[in-house]
């Protein structure tokens, strides 16, 4: 997931049980999604914060301008942390 909205989620399968396997074809299948998902000119929302539960969908500082912003109010959070490094 990386973000709340449908376009923003992907589900592949790794072709494999082998758990090591996974994880490299899963973290190549990731990044690729966050490349083609969140381009590196694409704005910050607030769903790319370190501080965004994604389970609750919710800012965990439950700062209200995140809800009644659509995720929009990241830029201009003072407590904003990137959760994920930028797409190279």
């Amino acid at each position: 997931m990386l973000g709340p909205k449908a376009e923003h989620q992907v589900e592949v399968d790794t072709g494999t049980v082998h758990l090591p396997d996974a994880l490299l074809r899963a973290e190549s299948v990731f990044q690729a999604a966050v490349a083609s998902i969140r381009p590196e000119t694409a704005s910050v929302m607030c769903w790319d914060c370190i501080q965004w539960e994604m389970s609750t969908q919710r800012c965990d500082l439950l700062l209200p301008e995140s809800k009644r912003s659509g995720g929009r109010y990241a830029a201009s959070c003072d407590f904003f942390q990137r959760a994920l490094p930028a797409a190279d």
